[in-house]
């Protein structure tokens, strides 16, 4: 196979992982799981991922978590802390604190 084939076929695959964590972000989402789920080793995974998507797995992860959370926040219909919990975020205070601040 050429370099572009497998180019795209990589960035089709972390497409992938990205839709997973877009779906998944209000459970308990770990570098290996979706490792193991595609088929490479940790160090691999997240290798490629940031590569494609410019930040790591866990930093993504977050950021989909804030913007979650941005849009509960805008509909007002629930407290801070229950809106992180809702959304999968470990640390409430320093989510709070970050949104507070964006």
């Amino acid at each position: 196979m050429s370099s572009t084939v497998l180019e795209i076929m990589r960035t089709m695959r972390f497409l992938e992982a990205q839709i997973f964590i877009e779906s998944k972000y209000k459970t308990k989402i770990t570098v290996e799981t979706l490792a193991e789920q595609f088929h490479l080793t940790q160090r691999t995974f997240e290798r490629i991922f940031k590569k494609a998507t410019h930040c790591t797995v866990l930093e993504y992860l977050q950021k989909v978590r804030l913007e979650a959370s941005k849009k509960a926040l805008d509909a007002g219909r629930k407290p801070v802390d229950e809106i992180m919990t809702d959304v999968g975020h470990a640390i409430a205070k320093l989510s709070e604190d970050y949104l507070r601040k964006s």
